[in-house]
């Protein structure tokens, strides 16, 4: 698979499991676009691999449930974009600046934002291994959205 510029590459495949491994391409390119890796294979992260590759999706499944589900309930409730803004923050590291300038939004906004993540979790996203379950969750929703 690939997004303009930059390859990933899934895992080996029968016929019935090409989509799967598709899945698995796109998220390796999304992921090395984003460490600016040219070509990225989805052995290369441990972590999406484990979570993603074939008998992963009960893990995954239950991050999303734990971790996802139920800001995607306040953003319904609220209409707080919770979701799209945690991603942003994730994936720009924790850089209030830069994650906010992607998103539009005055950094008093996304502070707000993770703050309402921070309540609804019961969790502070000061932690490292959070940020990490929430990343992976958040892949694992994409790709989910993505297949439905």
């Amino acid at each position: 698979a690939a997004l303009p510029g930059w390859v990933g590459v899934g895992a080996p495949a029968t016929a019935g499991a090409l989509a799967s491994s598709r899945r698995l391409a796109e998220q390796a390119a999304h992921i090395g676009s984003q460490e600016d890796r040219r070509v990225a294979r989805i052995e290369d992260f441990d972590g999406m691999s484990l979570l993603l590759a074939p008998g992963g999706d009960v893990g995954a499944e239950v991050l999303v449930r734990r971790l996802v589900h139920p800001l995607l309930r306040v953003e319904r409730d609220r209409r707080i974009p919770l979701v799209e803004s945690l991603r942003e923050f994730l994936d720009h590291n924790g850089s209030w600046g830069e994650a906010s300038a992607a998103l539009g939004v005055h950094r008093h906004t996304l502070r707000a934002r993770m703050d309402a993540v921070e309540r609804v979790l019961g969790r502070s996203l000061d932690s490292s291994y959070l940020r990490l379950e929430l990343s992976l969750a958040l892949r694992a929703h994409s790709l989910a959205s993505d297949s439905s």
